[in-house]
């Protein structure tokens, strides 16, 4: 169903309150459509020339004939006849027919029958009160000819009847059971989706924690062993020097002193065991050239 207007809001519930007041006779056309109607009384005409006639009654606090709002009682027409029209092809509604047919044009009118009288032949309207009938001031006619009449002709001496589908969309905010179905699933699958977030992201929390809690060890195993590792270096430098410093000197013997003189002065001295002596078989003589006298007083020229 598509959205409604406020004034279709408001004939809904209508319908329903009468139906679930049990009255019937209210909820024929007719009786619907005269008490939407502005104007005081309306008649139609379905012969050759099919005609629409709105009447006016005289205001009493303003001289002027208002025939903007006469025009309009078509309009309003129109909407309600189409109106129960669309909502009987959606099986909102069902339309009964009375046990009698419309059969002559008196018939083919609407106003208040309770308080008013018809002259047919005079075209006038009579005000019936108790034991006093007056004639009541008619200022203004509005004719439409056109043939909308015959939706008036179908629907007058029709029962508009409100099926339980009308009621449970009144009754559910004027949204139809398929609406709700689809916005209920929508509904079911946006909260799974935000619980799988949710999950997802409690799920992230957790690995993270757990990360983080792993690291907290890490960092504190290494931590340890660097405090390990810095003190046996600390134990490494101070036990050689607490043993040193708590050790008494050492005392060397004469005898050894000469000893290790002994060992240095002989890892020093080289004896030879023996001499070897290499004998020539041959002797090898140098030739003497004579010798020149040189004359030192002899100027080099």
């Amino acid at each position: 169903m598509r959205q409604l207007t406020e004034n279709e809001k408001q004939l809904l519930e209508k319908l329903v309150q009468l139906k679930q007041s049990a009255r019937l006779e209210e909820l024929q056309v007719a009786t619907l459509l005269r008490k939407e109607l502005n104007c005081f009384a309306l008649k139609w005409n379905i012969e050759t020339n099919k005609t629409l006639v709105f009447y006016s009654i005289r205001n009493i606090n303003s001289k002027e004939i208002n025939w903007d709002a006469l025009r309009k009682s078509y309009f309003q027409v129109a909407d309600f006849l189409y109106f129960v029209e669309e909502l009987e092809k959606e099986n909102f509604v069902k339309i009964q027919t009375l046990s009698f047919e419309i059969k002559n044009d008196n018939e083919r009118m609407l106003y208040d029958r309770e308080k008013y009288k018809y002259d047919k032949d005079n075209d006038r309207f009579w005000i019936e009160n108790e034991d006093i009938i007056a004639l009541c001031s008619v200022d203004a006619q509005h004719k439409v000819f056109i043939d909308f009449v015959d939706y008036l002709e179908k629907y007058a001496n029709k029962v508009v009847y409100p099926l339980p589908l009308l009621e449970d969309f009144v009754k559910n905010k004027y949204k139809t059971i398929e609406q709700r179905n689809f916005e209920k699933q929508l509904e079911e699958n946006n909260n799974h989706h935000i619980e799988q977030i949710e999950r997802s992201d409690s799920h992230h929390k957790e690995q993270m924690d757990a990360n983080n809690v792993w690291q907290e060890k890490q960092i504190n195993k290494t931590n340890w062993s660097l405090f390990i590792s810095a003190m046996a270096v600390l134990f490494s430098v101070i036990v050689p020097l607490l043993v040193n410093k708590c050790a008494s000197p050492a005392k060397i013997e004469d005898s050894q002193l000469k000893e290790i003189k002994e060992a240095i002065i002989q890892s020093k001295t080289i004896v030879p065991d023996s001499i070897v002596v290499k004998q020539l078989d041959t002797l090898n003589v140098k030739g003497i050239l004579p010798s020149e006298n040189i004359n030192l007083n002899k100027t080099c020229k």
